[in-house]
């Protein structure tokens, strides 16, 4: 938490060309104006302080979680096949997905590195991600079926104004010609593109917006170098996919945790459970590390908002997680977005409650055995799906109460399991965590 010093983030520019590779770079706040940033606070904090306030006392205390429907547009060089340089692998866009849905669940394998003095704060933000298996309205194809689930490979040959490049391109580029030919409806999905980014730029966003025109809502997404994207261990130190997780909690709201105002103490993220702090945080350090600005226990280089390495990164926070809620209840092509996941993400939907027999799926996380009680003995298909549809385990039960599911040997990560007696059905989302 900073003292409130809107303006002076518009002077924290980066020169993105002055970085090593080994050093993350952030444009999302070159995207945004002062002005811009003034309106959104102004509008954004009775939301923030009504949740919070509700939260406190108990009212609508039940959770609201949201999950967003996703599209991957993964630009490329007309030379490259799929798996290929720019045209990244189908792995790396699921392990994006799972790793944005660790990351804001908390149900991350590093959650645990978290240091005590934190831990009260951090948050689940209730925030899901699925890739979409459909293409949403406005689409020439709305409706049918994507070939490739939550993927969407554009090659450079298909967007004017655009060639190969070895180099990347600018975020003007990408703003001016690539995001609008390419764009698939924000209001029922977070577009996300994958490129290369000039100037060892790892990725920006947008920020949310009040406005509707759509001289906003066709560049409304998130950019990530290709490289970054997902886990890939040849990006080290920024290999672990929290470069997207850092760039969608801007366009779900948050700002930098030290306020970006070149050490001044005075810039603010607009969270009072983040320590002040004077920069951004480089490397990975340990232990309890202070600033000009900290003191106490010291800054959160442990925040998704910081710089630090991808290893370093474990938790958002409470008032961070306020931040994003309202964002997601209340701003034009956020607040529609949980409303299209039933449709244009099949494996989301629970369909209903089992009439005559409850049944109880546990644990949840789960480190690899998953065990399913009924009411009473039933016949049921049990079948376990991972985020892109694919059926991992299948089991049929005869009259029997009990069964146990194995999944030790999947990858951890979201599934969805799916338990189906005569004409009803329920899907439960299962986080496996080892």
């Amino acid at each position: 938490m900073k003292k409130v010093t809107l303006f002076a983030l518009l002077f924290s520019v980066i020169n993105l060309s002055s970085f090593a590779q080994n050093t993350r770079t952030c444009g999302t706040m070159d995207n945004i104006s002062a002005a811009e940033m003034e309106a959104f606070e102004k509008s954004i904090t009775p939301f923030v302080e009504d949740y919070i306030k509700n939260q406190t006392e108990g009212k609508n205390s039940k959770k609201t979680v949201y999950t967003i429907p996703t599209i991957v547009h993964i630009i490329h060089n007309t030379t490259e096949n799929v798996g290929s340089g720019r045209n990244i692998p189908y792995s790396r866009v699921v392990s994006q997905i799972n790793i944005l849905n660790d990351d804001f669940r908390r149900t991350n394998s590093d959650a645990s590195n978290t240091p005590s003095y934190f831990q009260g704060v951090a948050a689940d933000c209730e925030i899901n991600f699925c890739l979409i298996t459909k293409y949403p309205s406005g689409h020439p194809n709305a409706g049918q079926s994507l070939p490739e689930v939550g993927v969407d490979r554009v090659s450079t040959a298909a967007i004017s104004g655009i060639s190969n490049t070895s180099s990347g391109y600018s975020m003007n580029t990408i703003n001016s010609t690539i995001k609008p030919a390419t764009s698939w409806n924000p209001n029922e999905v977070m577009n996300i593109w994958v490129c290369q980014l000039q100037s060892g730029l790892l990725g920006y966003a947008t920020f949310p917006s009040s406005s509707t025109s759509s001289s906003t809502a066709n560049v409304d997404g998130t950019v990530m170098g290709y490289q970054y994207f997902g886990y890939n261990s040849a990006a080290y130190p920024f290999h672990k996919g929290r470069t997207t997780t850092h760039e969608v909690g801007h366009w779900l709201g948050l700002y930098h945790i030290w306020g970006d105002d070149n050490g001044a103490c005075s810039g603010s993220d607009q969270c009072s459970d983040t320590p002040n702090q004077a920069n951004a945080t480089s490397g990975c350090p340990s232990g309890k590390r202070t600033d000009n600005c900290t003191s106490g226990n010291g800054i959160m280089y442990q925040n998704y908002m910081d710089y630090s390495n991808d290893a370093c990164m474990n938790l958002f926070t409470s008032n961070q997680k306020a931040r994003m809620q309202s964002v997601m209840a209340n701003y034009p092509r956020r607040k529609t977005l949980n409303n299209f996941s039933s449709t244009l993400c099949s494996t989301q939907t629970d369909i209903d409650e089992f009439a005559n027999s409850n049944v109880n799926i546990y644990p949840n996380p789960t480190k690899g055995n998953i065990n399913i009680s009924f009411e009473k003995n039933t016949d049921a298909t049990i079948e376990v799906y991972n985020m892109v549809g694919k059926l991992v385990s299948s089991n049929n039960l005869t009259n029997k109460n009990f069964t146990s599911i194995n999944l030790n040997n999947q990858p951890i990560g979201v599934y969805f399991l799916r338990v189906k007696s005569g004409n009803s059905t329920k899907t439960e989302r299962i986080m496996l965590t080892k």
